[in-house]
C-alpha cells in the first residue's frame, strides 16, 4: 500500500488587502497535512508604481512558526491611494523534501477617501 503524500498550502484570508484607515493590512494562512520540518513565511504589501511594477511598502512580516495544522500571518502598512496586493513567500521542507512557493492576492484599488478615518 502506498502512503499518501503530505503537503502544505497557503491562501489569503481575504482575497485582497483590507483597508482599516489609516492603514492597510494583508492576511495570509498556511496549513499543512503534517508539521513540516522547516517553514519560513514572509508576507509583504505591495503597491503598483507608475510603470506598472510592484513596490514593497512598509516592513514585511517574517515568521517561522510551524503550521500545526494552520497558522495565520498579517502585515501592515500606512495606507496610500493606489493599487495594492499581498505577496506571500514560503520556503521549508516536508518529509525531507524542500519546497518554495510565492503567491499574490487579487489587487485592491484604494482611493484617498478609503485611507481617511471615517472615510
Amino acid at each position: 500500500m502506498h502512503a499518501a503524500a503530505k503537503s502544505c498550502d497557503l491562501g489569503f484570508v481575504f482575497s485582497r488587502p483590507t483597508v482599516i484607515a489609516p492603514g492597510i493590512r494583508g492576511d495570509v494562512w498556511a496549513e499543512c497535512d503534517a508539521p513540516p520540518t522547516r517553514h519560513s513565511m514572509t508576507v509583504t504589501l505591495e503597491r503598483r508604481d507608475t510603470y506598472g511594477g510592484w513596490q514593497r511598502v512598509g516592513e514585511p512580516t517574517s515568521d517561522e512558526r510551524i503550521p500545526r495544522p494552520r497558522v495565520t500571518y498579517e502585515v501592515h502598512a500606512f495606507c496610500d491611494p493606489g493599487v495594492w496586493r499581498i505577496t506571500a513567500s514560503v520556503t521549508g521542507s516536508l518529509q525531507s523534501t524542500p519546497f518554495s512557493f510565492i503567491d499574490h492576492s487579487k489587487s485592491a484599488i484604494v482611493n484617498a477617501k478609503d485611507c481617511t478615518l471615517g472615510g
